[in-house]
């Protein structure tokens, strides 16, 4: 989750001077040699004195090899934009892509420079699925990869792939029925029992959070103002990422939220001291998403799981999703040591922020109605969960992640927990999506996930 949450940045350094076309190609052409060949020092040398003046040696390296280690090598670059002096580039990595956007100087040096990751868009449907292809072909070369379920939905029809297996050293492949976690895809569906519960009038965004809480567990204002219910979905209450007091209810680290109860989070939420611009800072947090599941137990009287039942399993005549009993049907989770990975378990008290589960069952009655909601309370909340409740530095519906690929507007969520990943995502307007599932830690099911969207986006 998360783009807008961490971004390798550079600094801006303002610098017009005009600049030959040739001298742009030039410099990139030699910072991608120096950055492939891990010199990164040698690209500092490529910057201006002006650029250098704000920007030391040290911080410059020490993002240039961050960027490396989650990136790769870079494969090819290619010219994006230009406006005036400033051109940006894509410089396209083995794991993770990024945007170059540069101003060079008459020396040919970079008075400018700035670099972020960002989803390259594919220039054709051929390089979309030349992509698509060179993810699962990295996977399956990985001893460490377990099970892998791709689903690709278009006009009504599902085109499933089920590959590796259920458990290490086990040849049974996962099926249509193996259940997985589903991590923080969580959030966007506590997210739809809010806002069904909004229509039925039980409460609203801009509720603030307190109103809800007991006297004794209330939450601090936030220079003077309340935590509302609008903070909490768009990641902009202030709360951090994780309640400062979960380690010390955890009985070692496979099983994190297992032990965290209602009453440690009454006694933490006082505690808390925040300082920020409410509705402006975006902070990624577990502990937002999990207060709310907890509050919505508390508006109406039933515990999550009979929430989620209520809500989203009955009205879609769902099997194989809600917070599932652990039985045969279940993939084993492999953590990032390719060890085997007990399902993490939660209380009501953050269960609202990843503690959900599905089969491919499941996530295909799931998506096929998030891309066509009708007219019930179900879809009523589908259709008021996508609409835009933050835009600053990502665009977010409740909890959902809206971007756009071309000309086309996605949303999507991805998950991970101690052994599982999982996305999930939809073209709006094109009966087009796609989930992944996958019962290994890592980033295989997102990138594989994201890899698709855009290929959706492209259209047939």
């Amino acid at each position: 989750m998360r783009r807008w949450y961490v971004t390798c940045l550079m600094a801006l350094v303002s610098g017009l001077a005009s600049a030959q076309p040739d001298r742009y190609e030039r410099l990139v052409d030699q910072l991608v040699t120096y950055y492939n060949e891990s010199q990164f020092e040698q690209i500092y040398g490529l910057t201006a004195p002006d650029f250098q003046q704000k920007v030391t040696r040290e911080a410059f390296v020490s993002i240039f090899r961050s960027v490396q280690q989650t990136s790769g090598r870079f494969t090819q670059h290619r010219l994006a934009q230009e406006k005036g002096a400033h051109k940006t580039y894509y410089l396209i990595g083995e794991r993770q892509s990024h945007a170059l956007t540069m101003i060079v100087n008459d020396q040919g040096l970079a008075s400018t420079l700035f670099i972020r990751p960002e989803r390259v868009p594919m220039a054709n449907t051929a390089e979309a699925d030349l992509r698509i292809s060179k993810i699962i072909d990295e996977w399956k070369g990985d001893v460490r990869s377990k099970g892998l379920v791709v689903c690709v939905y278009r006009q009504g029809q599902y085109d499933a792939t089920y590959l590796g297996t259920v458990e290490k050293g086990k040849a049974a492949a996962p099926g249509e029925s193996t259940v997985f976690e589903l991590g923080s895809i969580t959030k966007p569906l506590t997210g739809l029992i809010l806002q069904a519960m909004i229509i039925e009038g039980k409460l609203n965004l801009s509720d603030p959070v307190n109103q809800f809480l007991p006297p004794q567990a209330q939450l601090p204002a936030v220079r003077g103002q309340p935590i509302t219910f609008r903070h909490l979905v768009t990641h902009t209450s202030c709360l951090p990422r994780l309640p400062a007091d979960l380690a010390s209810t955890m009985k070692g680290f496979d099983n994190p939220y297992r032990y965290y109860t209602e009453e440690n989070l009454l006694q933490y939420l006082p505690t808390l001291t925040l300082d920020c611009e409410l509705g402006v800072e975006g902070v990624y947090s577990n502990l937002g998403a999990g207060l709310l599941g907890y509050v919505l137990t508390r508006v109406s009287g039933k515990s999550y799981a009979q929430l989620v039942q209520h809500y989203l399993v009955s009205p879609l005549g769902a099997t194989g999703l809600g917070v599932l009993p652990q039985d045969e049907r279940w993939a084993t989770g492999h953590n990032q040591f390719d060890q085997t990975q007990a399902n993490w378990e939660f209380t009501d008290a953050l269960v609202g922020a990843g503690g959900l589960d599905a089969s491919a069952n499941g996530m295909k009655t799931l998506l096929a109605f998030l891309l066509k909601p009708d007219q019930s309370l179900l879809g009523k909340a589908v259709t008021a969960s996508v609409a835009t409740q933050w835009k600053k530095q990502q665009e977010l519906g409740t909890f959902w992640v809206t971007e756009s690929m071309g000309d086309n507007k996605t949303l999507w969520h991805a998950g991970q927990t101690g052994g599982f990943n999982a996305f999930v995502g939809w073209v709006e307007g094109a009966q087009a999506g796609v989930f992944v599932l996958s019962n290994q830690t890592g980033d295989i099911a997102t990138r594989l996930g994201m890899a698709h969207l855009q290929r959706l986006s492209m259209g047939q």
